[in-house]
């Protein structure tokens, strides 16, 4: 038969068993409980992280997008894009690289 582990410092009749067994459970729940809480506001704090950091991305980017999906943009030659433009663009490019590669981590960490 099965009996509760009793330590040196304390005695325990079959009546306070599952007083004890309570006791353990209820602590046992507690614990879990913040744990629980502290692992959900870390992960909140992460997502808000991680939402500011794509919304600064997004800042520069989706002008960029809407300036290549443009039917300007789309009908002209490739003669007509200036390289300056195009070095302008590869700046532009390495420039938010850090941005990028921060998004980047923050979604393989999690």
């Amino acid at each position: 038969m099965w009996q509760l582990p009793i330590s040196d410092d304390q005695n325990c009749v079959p009546e306070e068993g599952p007083i004890i067994i309570r006791q353990k459970l209820d602590d046992l729940h507690a614990r879990c409980e913040q744990d629980h809480d502290k692992r959900l506001s870390s992960m909140k704090d992460k997502l808000s992280d991680f939402e500011s950091a794509l919304n600064g991305l997004e800042v520069w980017l989706l002008p960029k997008i809407s300036r290549v999906e443009s039917m300007e943009f789309m009908t002209q030659d490739l003669i007509q894009i200036s390289d300056a433009e195009i070095q302008h663009c590869r700046q532009e490019i390495d420039d938010h690289s850090c941005e990028y590669n921060m998004i980047h981590n923050m979604l393989k960490s999690s």
